[in-house]
Order: C-alpha cells, then sequence, then structure tokens
C-alpha cells in the first residue's frame, strides 16, 4: 500500500514538473495570424495581378520554411525537456512503459494551447508523441550512461551540434533560426528583382 502511494505521489511531481517546463517552451498570442489573414485579404483584392502572384508565391515558400524551422527548434526543446524529466525518473526507476505513457499523455495537453506562429496546437502535439515514441529509450539509455541531456539530443538529432543550453536559451535560439531565414529570404527576393531590373 504505501509503495502504491508513492508511486501515486511520484507521478504526480513528475506530471507537474514536467508541465512547468513546457510552459517555458515558447507560447503567445499569433498577432502574426491577424497580419496573415491581411495578407490573404489583400492576395484575394490582387488576385488577378501578376506581380501579386509572384510575391504571394514567394511569401507561401518562406511561410513553409518558417514552419519547418520552427518545428525543429520545437523538437529539441521538446527533448531536452523530456531528458531533463526523464533524469529524475531513471534514478527513481521508474518502468519504460509508464515514463512512456505518462509524457504521451502529457503531450495531448498540448493540442489545447496556442503554440508560436505557424505552429498549431495538433502540430506541437504531433512532434511531442513523435519525440517520446521514436526517442525515449535512446534517452533512457543515454541518461542511465550519465550523458547529460544536450549531448542526448545532439546526438538523436534533434538539436544541432552548435546548439546548448537552458529552456530559456532554447526561445533565443529559435528566434535566431527566425531571423536568419528571414535574412535568406530578403536576400533572396533582392536577388530576384536585381535580375528582374536587368531584363
Amino acid at each position: 500500500f504505501f509503495e502504491r502511494v508513492c508511486r501515486e505521489w511520484c507521478s504526480l511531481f513528475y506530471s507537474t514538473c514536467f508541465f512547468l517546463m513546457l510552459l517555458a517552451l515558447p507560447f503567445k498570442v499569433n498577432a502574426r495570424e491577424y497580419r496573415e489573414f491581411e495578407w490573404q485579404k489583400e492576395w484575394f483584392e490582387n488576385r488577378n495581378d501578376p506581380d501579386a502572384i509572384k510575391h504571394y508565391k514567394k511569401h507561401e515558400a518562406r511561410v513553409t520554411e518558417e514552419a519547418k524551422t520552427q518545428g525543429r527548434a520545437f523538437a529539441c526543446g521538446i527533448c531536452q525537456t523530456i531528458a531533463r524529466t526523464s533524469e529524475v525518473m531513471v534514478q527513481s526507476k521508474m518502468p519504460e512503459k509508464e515514463m512512456k505513457t505518462f509524457f504521451e499523455s502529457t503531450c495531448d495537453h498540448m493540442e489545447r494551447k496556442k503554440s508560436e506562429s505557424r505552429l498549431n496546437p495538433e502540430d506541437t502535439k504531433v512532434i511531442c508523441k513523435r519525440v517520446v515514441r521514436e526517442s525515449l529509450s535512446d534517452i533512457i539509455d543515454a541518461i542511465s550512461v550519465g550523458d547529460g541531456y544536450e549531448e542526448i539530443c545532439q546526438e538523436l538529432g534533434l538539436c544541432e551540434n552548435t546548439f546548448k543550453g537552458t529552456m530559456e536559451e532554447v526561445i533565443q535560439y529559435q528566434r535566431k533560426l527566425e531571423e536568419k531565414e528571414k535574412n535568406d529570404a530578403e536576400d533572396s527576393d533582392e536577388d530576384v528583382e536585381d535580375l528582374d531590373s536587368g531584363l
């Protein structure tokens, strides 16, 4: 009986800690969604303009790449959060099956949240569950031999090798990736405009 009560309290403790750590991931009100609506409205009003068509296609490609960038950064943050939480679970000898059930059930709650810009709530849940199903066993094995959570997620290919840091730095890292993608897209637009002017 005592063991069962301890297990239930431990599960509640882990759930609270993991959920609080997830809150550190970047979630905010989407002002960009309103700007996206304005863009769609403008596009509809100018849908027969060749220049509008060209710029809309560039915008669409940029949005797709931005979503991929944010997805990678989000997967990195999820991996590090799972690895840090798993350290405590491994120390308390929680079975892997229970850990997997716990993490997947926590991922289910993520669809209720509004994630940053291009990632909708369903995407965040899918990314979270994919990290759990495909990487949890490797994370547990790595923790068992003493690897740190940064190295674990880098070795799994979920975080870039150049990145190490805390959850707060994950947010900064994501913003840097977005800024880089934006600058690259602007440079590409300038090249196209130079090419058009030369024709």
